[in-house]
């Protein structure tokens, strides 16, 4: 793996449009499989809650790419005093807006979409310590495989890639975006 700058990544000659279609997907699929989780009442995620909201250092391209247009002319963004709860000194998303607010909600990576949510992770199952308090069993679909979440990542990052860039291609899977 190797870490390259978002200037570098963007200054990548793109050989064939950018086709987000599927990232969208998978970000359906999440989208439903949060729904039903909520449905289990408990989610207390809402818009403010930044306590999780760590810095993300690299993104995948496919990620870097997707968020890339909505970052154009973000002003307005950076923490403004903000401090979480849940992890106290470390510095928190440079995105976020000084209520605490997602400034990029409709575009963030997929870290962002599932975290709080129900995972399942070698250590077994996780999820924000203020979600799901009184859950005492799951129907085992539901939580998120997050091994099997990472790998689709992967492949809708090579898929993009391949159709994007198909000369450099397999440098570019390689490669993690600096992002905060």
């Amino acid at each position: 793996m190797r870490i390259v700058s978002g200037a570098d990544f963007l200054a990548e000659p793109v050989q064939a449009p950018w086709n987000f279609s599927d990232l969208e997907r998978l970000h359906t699929a999440v989208g439903v499989k949060c729904a039903r989780q909520e449905e289990l009442g408990g989610v207390q995620c809402r818009k403010g809650c930044f306590h999780c909201c760590r810095r993300i250092p690299t993104l995948l391209p496919v990620e870097y790419a997707f968020l890339s247009e909505s970052l154009l002319g973000m002003v307005g963004l950076g923490q403004a005093g903000l401090e979480s709860e849940l992890h106290p000194g470390e510095p928190l998303c440079g995105l976020l807006a000084g209520d605490g607010s997602c400034g990029i909600y409709g575009w963030r990576p997929l870290i962002c979409r599932t975290h709080g949510f129900l995972h399942i992770t070698e250590q077994g199952l996780d999820h924000c310590p203020w979600n799901f308090a009184d859950l005492e069993e799951v129907d085992g679909d539901l939580p998120f495989q997050l091994e099997d979440l990472h790998e689709t990542l992967l492949r809708v990052n090579v898929h993009f890639l391949r159709r994007s860039y198909p000369s450099v291609w397999t440098d570019l899977a390689q490669a993690r975006i600096r992002f905060q």
